[in-house]
């Protein structure tokens, strides 16, 4: 299943107990519709506050599903702010999230404050030279250890292969881009508040491959807000 979420109310995608969850509200969706408990497994978790246009998710099932009609049924079913936008029957090896070669994901922010659109996008008043901001892209592409950009990695594989950074503007947003093959946690918003510290001249390019080579997350600069980061794809 694809699965689009605004997350602002939710304590991230995976199921914790005594909070409200993406994959707690659409395994409680399916469990009423399949008469039975069913458990979900998603491309990725997203932290609390974070968005998804394409997050993917899979589930077994041993019943005959018309597809169709159990899409439209979770729909009915499930919160306003959670749509599944397909489902479909898959391949028996299928896994959501060890199947997965790419992930990409957006952060929007903007210098000018959004106010309507403050759930989606950060406010982040200062100027920008985006020439400067683009310059150190390429110290953070590659596959390297992104430890001092991520939260309670210990004993984790921190090895990440980022293939592509890129920023566009439209009108008065920022869209911050980041595509790899997987991601820490906290690692995405941890980078681009790095970045904007470089930007704004509070670090510079060497302090970035020294941050790097210390593997400590107090090293790198602090995370942008949940808001602006969107789950924008998983590619197979």
């Amino acid at each position: 299943m694809k699965i689009r979420y605004n997350g602002t109310f939710y304590s991230g995608w995976q199921v914790q107990p005594d909070e409200i969850t993406v994959q707690g509200e659409i395994e409680e969706a399916l469990s009423i519709i399949l008469k039975g408990k069913v458990k979900i497994v998603g491309s990725g978790r997203t932290d609390s506050g974070v968005h998804a246009r394409k997050q993917v998710a899979h589930f077994d099932c041993d019943k005959k599903l018309d597809t169709k009609k159990t899409e439209y049924s979770l729909n009915g079913i499930l919160p306003q702010d959670i749509a599944i936008s397909n489902l479909k029957k898959t391949d028996d090896d299928f896994h959501a999230r060890f199947s997965a070669k790419r992930r990409i994901y957006r952060y929007f922010f903007s210098t000018d404050k959004p106010a309507i659109l403050s759930n989606f996008i950060y406010h982040w008043p200062y100027k920008m030279d985006m020439v400067h901001f683009c310059s150190v892209f390429h110290l953070f592409e590659g596959e390297k250890d992104y430890s001092s950009f991520a939260k309670n990695i210990e004993g984790k594989n921190s090895i990440c292969n980022i293939y592509n950074i890129s920023i566009t503007k439209k009108y008065d947003v920022f869209m911050f881009e980041i595509e790899g093959n997987r991601f820490l946690h906290g690692m995405v918003r941890a980078i681009l508040g790095t970045l904007l510290l470089y930007e704004r001249g509070k670090l510079t390019s060497n302090d970035i491959k020294h941050i790097f080579e210390g593997k400590n997350r107090q090293l790198a600069g602090p995370s942008v807000p949940a808001s602006g980061l969107i789950l924008w794809d998983v590619k197979y």
